[in-house]
């Protein structure tokens, strides 16, 4: 039981160390286009 949760850590660091790079793209991305959306909110 010890060994699924230490094996399911693992695997949760591996995914994260494999999203990490795309985290900040997708962060921009996300203002991006909410500033998109507010600037068609004002017109």
């Amino acid at each position: 039981m010890i060994a699924a949760v230490v094996l399911q850590n693992r695997d949760m660091e591996s995914t994260i160390s494999y999203f990490a790079p795309y985290s900040s793209i997708i962060a921009s991305l996300t203002i991006y286009l909410t500033a998109q959306l507010n600037l068609l909110k004002l017109t």
